[in-house]
């Protein structure tokens, strides 16, 4: 691997996980019966020493430390996407490599040709602002064709198993090479039908470039919400206390002066004084209303403080 990693110019201590590459990975990886990509499962349901896509993530170093089999929170960086993606390819290539540790087989075979389109779609300058934009939905959606992918030779391998005591029928060819004959047959998502793994690659084909070569970057898939499942709960934001708007004092304090205005009762007085504002300086007689128009000057007599 640390071979393959140097061609690819990608410095094997620096970047990966030296705990990544076990014996265990290696199992699983080819345990190919036993991978975890059907689309009915959900990641934090599979078993700890199976195959699944987002075990790849581990593979990096500062995602060295994952506890739980989710997708960051925040998606993959458009950098970590494409470790990822090289690892990935290798990681596969290395169950094909000739003397040399070439991957000239590997990567000219159905399997290869895809998974190094995959791998190579975050170096893909038509990925680039979608990835910026959206790195949680793009995340998502990249690890969803990965895992296509790997469903549907899985489900043709399965259809297709070793027989414990027939085998596999054997054939030599002109050069007296030996080849294994399988059934190309494939069972088919619609009921009672059956598929060819070509078909079922096609198909697949069609999916991949609608998804990253035909979709506008400004469908709603990119910013929409992804499924629940594979991301870690969102913490649910910390809202501030509502701020009273300027206005609503003000009109608090108007409200009762102008009830007032109308109801004389609870008139505010402006203020109240403790002392006589005003004296006579004579003793005046009782003064009634019909006596006042006569004797106007009284009121002159009254001085006031």
């Amino acid at each position: 691997m640390e071979h393959l990693l140097r061609r690819a110019r990608i410095d094997l201590v620096s970047v990966c996980n030296p705990k990544f590459f076990s014996g265990e990975l290696l199992y699983s990886s080819l345990s190919v019966e036993s991978w975890m990509v059907s689309p009915h499962i959900q990641p934090t349901q599979t078993p700890a020493r199976t195959f699944h896509v987002y075990r790849l993530i581990s593979s990096l170093r500062h995602h060295s430390g994952m506890t739980t089999l989710l997708l960051p929170i925040d998606g993959l960086s458009l950098m970590d996407a494409k470790h990822v993606g090289v690892l990935t390819y290798h990681l596969f290539a290395m169950m094909d490599l000739t003397e040399n540790f070439e991957d000239t087989k590997f990567r000219r075979s159905i399997f290869g040709q895809r998974l190094r389109a995959w791998s190579d779609l975050p170096d893909n300058p038509m990925i680039h602002g979608i990835w910026q934009q959206s790195p949680r939905q793009t995340t998502y959606f990249w690890f969803q064709s990965l895992q296509s992918l790997c469903l549907v030779f899985q489900t043709w391998i399965k259809n297709s198993r070793y027989h414990p005591t027939q085998g596999f029928i054997e054939a030599r060819d002109t050069s007296h090479q030996s080849h294994l004959i399988l059934d190309s047959t494939t069972p088919s998502p619609v009921p009672d039908r059956t598929d060819t793994l070509i078909t079922a690659m096609n198909q697949y084909d069609v999916t991949f470039a609608i998804r990253w070569y035909q979709t506008s970057p400004h469908d709603a898939s990119w910013t929409n919400p992804t499924p629940p499942g594979h991301f870690p709960a969102m913490p649910s934001p910390r809202l501030p206390p509502p701020l009273e708007s300027p206005s609503a004092p003000k009109k608090a304090r108007t409200q009762p002066a102008q009830q007032s205005r109308h109801n004389p009762r609870t008139m505010a007085k402006d203020f109240v004084s403790l002392t006589p504002v005003s004296y006579t300086t004579l003793t005046l007689p009782p003064i009634t209303e019909a006596y006042i128009p006569h004797h106007p000057s009284i009121l002159s007599n009254i001085s006031v403080i």
